[in-house]
């Protein structure tokens, strides 16, 4: 039933991982040129955004499973 939200949210968590693992490195390549505290924020910022793809994902798993069993249990009656 969730699927397709599913697809759509790993996606965002895989393209949100890349975004995060690109501004590590240009922090790294870029020390001393730009305020550590404006990298430091924004790969914060990603990776809280990557926290919340990831406990969607985890919710949209649990709601598939407990569908899954709810069907399970009608179809048994």
């Amino acid at each position: 039933m969730y699927e397709n939200l599913q697809k759509k949210v790993v996606s965002i968590a895989e393209n949100y991982a890349d975004m995060i693992d690109g501004k590590i490195i240009e922090a790294v390549a870029l020390k001393g040129y730009i305020g550590p505290d404006k990298m430091l924020r924004e790969i914060v910022d990603g990776i809280r955004i990557l926290h919340h793809a990831v406990v969607m994902l985890e919710r949209l798993a649990r709601m598939s499973r407990s569908d899954g069993e709810e069907s399970t249990r009608t179809d048994e009656r």
